[in-house]
């Protein structure tokens, strides 16, 4: 999947690699909602944010990769160059001076904060009070909760790293790692190393030692956590703090959205497992690549609704829901679920040829099936499929031809009204979004450019981290656009050469 989610970003990158880029505009882009183009332009030894045009005062210089947009889009902040010392400007509004500034997080609230250099030590500044004094604030840590409540972030200084929740400060160690908000903002926790040995730290309380800390997860509600934690030559899974039956290495470690169910895969010499709860469900012998995923929760005790593939008897690979096996296909991929959870598809592959499986019926494929989405209320699906040379995409059963797609990019509005995805011109090397299958709407090869940038400050843009950042940043422009034509909003059209 990885190497499928790289090429794709080679196609977008290729596609427009002739593109004309001016050389006053250092960054372009929109605000979340795509409703207001957002620039960083250069001109006569100034910078200065324009906003569909409409330039904002101009600074020594304005740091194009810090621009931070609140979720709904009716906030922006950026760092920028006033004479000697930097600012961060929030809503167009400079505030206080530093002498640098580090990362900058906003809330949905309007909630800000940022890390900000005083002399030779750094501070998290938040709703404009600065916070204590540190040596470092450890870049990729600072975060709010979802509803923009709590802010918790790791720093550092000579004696060691601490996690610090809502500005106050916790215990030393060598190192900190995996800092976690649950989704309903009630718990924290992190994974801690003090010289050879690993904790988990859950709400300020410590676990026992251990010689490594996997994957750590908190519940996204109903206060339950668990981590894989190596113990000698083993791996447990240590779930609200009782330690489970050795192991081997753990992958795919999820909740259930009401915490009520946690499973994982276990990867053993001599036997892959599939573990609900803490008690194996399913297991076989050779090596796969293994994936769980849970319906979301419809009511307090229905079944848990797991899902997970595993080989069949026979031969071949199977869809496994709750005990309850599938059709045999020579290979399955990562199974999807509809927002209610009532809804199930995947892609299978019977020799060459891949189909989309949704709720138990075959759906027409080609030589790849991906993109498989259930609109929010469950009632539309789609998925993307390739036929030859071109790609599809099959929207309620009626398909669409296009040239190239970007294959995470599709999105359905809110309400499922409209939908949209990337799609690429290839004799005219342009991108487009593709909307609801009758309108093009451009995209500009500057934004893609910038969004890359923005992606590869923490390494190349094609490393692990960006693997996941970058489609989910691509389908939530698509989100964007189809919001916008759900709501009859309009924008600039191309001429459509795409046919049904």
């Amino acid at each position: 999947m990885r190497r499928r989610r790289h090429a794709a970003w080679r196609a977008v990158l290729g596609l427009i690699g002739l593109a004309g880029c001016g050389p006053s505009i250092l960054f372009s882009g929109h605000t979340p909602d795509r409703t207001r183009r957002v620039d960083v332009v250069a001109e006569s030894g100034i910078q200065y944010v324009a906003i569909d045009g409409r330039r904002a005062s101009g600074y020594r210089a304005v740091v194009a990769w810090s621009l931070t947009f609140s979720d709904d889009s009716k906030h922006l902040a950026y760092a920028a160059r006033l004479a000697d010392r930097w600012v961060v400007v929030a809503d167009g509004r400079p505030g206080r001076a530093w002498d640098g500034i580090g990362e900058i997080a906003l809330a949905g609230s309007g909630r800000l904060a940022y890390a900000a250099q005083d002399g030779r030590a750094w501070r998290v500044v938040a709703d404009g009070l600065p916070g204590p004094r540190f040596d470092a604030i450890l870049a990729g840590t600072l975060r709010f909760s979802r509803d923009g409540r709590r802010i918790a972030y790791v720093a550092g200084d000579r004696a060691g790293v601490r996690a610090v929740v809502d500005g106050r400060p916790g215990a030393r160690w060598d190192g900190i790692g995996q800092l976690t908000i649950s989704d309903d903002g009630a718990h924290v926790a992190y994974a801690a190393r003090r010289g050879a040995t690993g904790h988990a730290v859950v709400d300020g309380v410590v676990g026992p030692a251990w010689r490594a800390i996997g994957a750590l997860r908190l519940a996204p509600a109903g206060g339950r956590s668990a981590y894989a934690a190596l113990d000698g030559a083993s791996w447990r899974v240590v779930v609200d703090g009782e330690p489970g039956a050795a192991t081997g290495r753990v992958r795919s470690l999820v909740f259930r959205d009401d915490g009520r169910h946690v499973a994982w895969v276990s990867e053993m010499d001599d036997a892959n497992l599939v573990v609900l709860d803490g008690a194996p469900v399913a297991a076989w012998q050779e090596p796969r690549r293994a994936t769980v995923a849970f319906a979301p929760a419809r009511a307090p005790g229905s079944s848990p609704g797991l899902a997970h593939v595993a080989p069949a008897a026979g031969g071949g690979e199977r869809l496994i829901i709750d005990g309850e096996a599938g059709p045999i296909y020579d290979e399955v991929g990562v199974p999807v679920w509809s927002a209610d959870g009532r809804r199930l598809a995947y892609p299978a592959r019977r020799g060459r040829t891949w189909v989309a499986v949704v709720d138990g019926r075959a759906l027409a494929g080609g030589s790849r099936v991906c993109g498989l989405t259930f609109s929010g209320d469950g009632r539309r699906f789609a998925y993307l499929t390739r036929r030859g040379r071109d790609w599809f995409a099959v929207v309620d059963g009626r398909r669409f031809r296009f040239d190239l797609v970007i294959e995470d990019s599709f999105a359905f509005s809110r309400d499922g009204a409209s939908w949209s995805l990337i799609a690429g011109d290839l004799a005219a090397e342009r991108l487009f979004f593709a909307v609801d299958g009758r309108r093009r709407v451009p995209l500009d090869a500057r934004e893609v450019y910038s969004a890359a940038a923005r992606l590869a400050r923490g390494g190349p843009l094609l490393d692990a981290a960006s693997d996941e950042a970058a489609p989910e940043l691509l389908r939530s422009w698509s989100r964007a656009e189809a919001e916008r034509a759900a709501r009859g909003g309009t924008r600039q059209v191309m001429s459509s050469r795409s046919r049904e």
